[in-house]
């Protein structure tokens, strides 16, 4: 004589978060066998997600300078602002000093955004720009891989 089987599942809470596409369904099985007591069955919860910690490239350094009659003349007292240099939070504001050398130390490795300011001066080709006057002349984008040189010309206003 064949065995009579019941099942019947219901679903209380299914979703799809972000982009790692984590699912999860809790769901609750209730089996009944020959008149054997139901089961409570729980599918496992969405793993936590966890992300590496940032990657310090190293230091970020160069020369500050505008171009006169075809030369490169290095600038001092320019600041120079990055958001992400400097462990463990960022943050990190120099000045250039008189041969026009400015360095920034725990740059992240990749993107990092540099503002520059210094009365009378703008950079050529910013990527970024203030909305409003708070002093800053722009920003740069420069990518970070290890220790990293990168001079900068800005032009008198």
């Amino acid at each position: 004589m064949a065995k009579h089987v019941t099942h019947r599942a219901s679903s209380n809470l299914a979703m799809i978060a972000g982009t790692a596409g984590y699912l999860l369904i809790n769901s609750v099985l209730m089996v009944a066998c020959d008149g054997a007591a139901p089961q409570r069955i729980t599918a496992p919860t969405a793993p936590t997600a966890t992300f590496p910690p940032p990657v310090f490239g190293g230091t970020l350094s160069g020369v500050v300078f505008e171009t006169i009659a075809g030369a490169r003349v290095p600038l001092a007292g320019v600041k120079v602002y990055c958001d992400a240099c400097g462990p463990p939070l960022g943050h990190q504001l120099t000045e250039t000093d008189s041969n026009g050398v400015y360095v920034l130390n725990g740059a992240l490795a990749g993107d990092n955004r540099l503002l520059l300011s210094k009365p009378g001066f703008k950079l050529p080709q910013p990527v970024w720009v203030s909305a409003t006057d708070i002093g800053w002349m722009g920003g740069i984008d420069v990518m970070v891989n290890g220790d990293t040189r990168y001079d900068i010309e800005i032009v008198r206003q």
